[in-house]
């Protein structure tokens, strides 16, 4: 610095996953020279590398992923591998235990989707080395299929104009399902390497989500239309029978029976971007847009669904995925170009949920930190209502509780409260106004008072003609309505002697 020029040569990085143009540098620091005198180096592709003053040595310290991250799969034997998938020409398989990639390649294309295969294939399914495909989408419609140890590729086809959004293997290996942008679903045939079988047409936007049944012979896909559709995976037609009893092999769909609590009141449909059910049944994990990873217990069919959220991703969760031991949860973060993973802790059944991280039902998050309402120790919190309404019941302080008032019921009626007090106002109306014997059991009729007086003799003209109308209309109803019979099972009486009574009680108003 002392003397304006190059202490030493230029360093060139060379690409850590064989590129031929070396890495764009972003960000610099210089060790001091007495500990070694190492340069560290941030790089455009998020990796941060070590390099010895000479350039002779140069050590990748943390791998990172070259563009927004699409999609994460798990391995589905063992439980410290997985593999994501980001806007770039690349798939990365990490090694989830060290925290490490562990190896990478190009693909070729923009990358969308990926899964892992569930069985290992020999020379029937190409690999001829026993190790588990990965089937990788990309957004022009593309598919490629490698090895899950060299990731050598295997096969390679394009039936579609559009992306890939989704990609599935059957369980038991002999069939891959392809969501696409154009709205239908391809399905290969892994044995007769990998020959497209059948063609799902039917729904009339972007197929989002898709799902196999245990015995690989049925689909169920979801679509941005909210559309809810079972294919025969055999031959490609839509089943219009319901498929309510099916055993689902895994639950990724948005939409469906079991997942109807994951949205919040909020929602659009859009908000959720992927869930994943955990291999045991006993858990759903959701990510959305909002950045944030929701636990949940499964099935999720409760409005309001309680659940456990969890922040840590600056953008747009895209994708979320257990492994296969259920121990870890890994989501990829879209923008921020970060692939996550949370551990899966058991809490038992008597653990007080106020003092662990959850949602209460006021809608607060409150993270894993273990604090509950603020002000208040979890052994004072109690489950009541949330205002003197009494609609409303959330955790809230055991001295804040306030008990809804309960409705007084006359003894009398078997009548709600409101219902009683409007009767009982007629009644009083019709009291005070002097209304012959008629009127008043028409009253009495109305508070709900015992059928009994509906029956009392008619002694007065008017009540004679009420009941010669009540016949003449009776018959004139009978005739209109052959076979039909007009009877109030509630109040067990006819329903043409209360018109009749209530057309006395308006001609009475009207004399009056």
């Amino acid at each position: 610095m002392a003397e304006g020029k190059f202490a030493g040569p230029s360093i060139t990085l060379k690409h850590p996953y064989g590129s031929e143009k070396p890495p764009f540098i972003r960000s610099l620091d210089f060790q001091d020279v007495t500990s070694g005198g190492n340069i560290l180096v941030g790089t455009l592709d998020s990796c941060v590398w070590e390099v010895s003053t000479s350039g002779a040595q140069q050590d990748v310290l943390v791998a990172g992923h070259a563009s927004d991250v699409w999609a994460v799969a798990c391995h589905p034997a063992n439980p410290n591998m997985a593999a994501t998938a980001c806007d770039g020409n690349k798939i990365y398989v990490w090694d989830l235990q060290a925290r490490v990639l562990a190896r990478c390649a190009s693909v070729g294309f923009v990358c969308r989707a990926l899964t892992f295969s569930p069985v290992p294939y020999g020379s029937a399914g190409g690999a001829g080395d026993g190790s588990y495909h990965i089937a990788v989408g990309g957004a022009k419609g593309h598919i490629r299929v490698v090895t899950e140890l060299e990731l050598r590729p295997v096969w390679e086809g394009r039936d579609s104009t559009q992306g890939i959004s989704e990609l599935d293997y059957s369980p038991d290996g002999k069939l891959l399902a392809a969501a696409t942008f154009d709205a239908w679903i391809d399905v290969y045939n892994v044995e007769k390497g990998y020959q497209r079988i059948a063609r799902c047409g039917g729904h009339s936007a972007t197929v989002r989500c898709i799902d196999w049944s245990v015995d690989s012979t049925v689909l169920q896909s979801n679509c941005a239309a909210r559309e809810i559709l079972y294919w025969n995976a055999r031959t490609g037609k839509q089943m219009p029978s319901s498929c309510r009893d099916v055993q689902w092999s895994s639950w990724t769909c948005l939409y469906g029976f079991p997942v109807m609590g994951i949205w919040p009141d909020c929602a659009d449909g859009s908000d959720i971007n992927a869930c994943d059910r955990s291999k045991s049944s006993k858990y759903l994990a959701t990510c959305d847009d909002h950045g944030l990873v929701k636990l949940f217990n499964y099935p999720v069919v409760i409005e309001d669904a309680p659940h456990r959220a969890y922040r840590g991703h600056s953008s747009h969760v895209m994708c979320v995925r257990f492994n296969s031991d259920d121990s870890i949860v890994c989501s990829t973060g879209g923008k921020d170009w970060a692939m996550f993973q949370f551990k899966v802790v058991p809490v038992s059944a008597g653990e007080n949920d106020v003092a662990v991280g959850a949602a209460d039902g006021v809608g607060r998050l409150r993270g894993s930190a273990g604090q509950g309402l603020r002000g208040a120790l979890p052994s004072e919190m109690a489950w009541g209502p949330l205002d003197a309404s009494g609609c409303t019941f959330v955790w809230v302080p055991a001295s804040s509780i306030q008990q809804p008032a309960a409705a007084a019921t006359p003894q009398s009626t078997g009548m709600p409260g409101s219902l009683a007090a409007s009767a009982a106002g007629i009644k009083a109306a019709i009291a005070t106004a002097q209304l012959p014997a008629t009127s008043a059991t028409a009253g009495s009729f109305l508070a709900g008072e015992p059928q009994q007086q509906l029956q009392q003799p008619r002694n007065s003209a008017a009540q004679a003609a009420a009941g010669s109308r009540l016949q003449g209309s009776a018959a004139d109803q009978q005739q209109q309505r052959p076979g039909v019979s007009r009877y109030d099972v509630r109040n067990q009486t006819s329903i043409d002697e209360e018109d009749a009574i209530e057309d006395e009680v308006n001609s009475f108003d009207d004399e009056a």
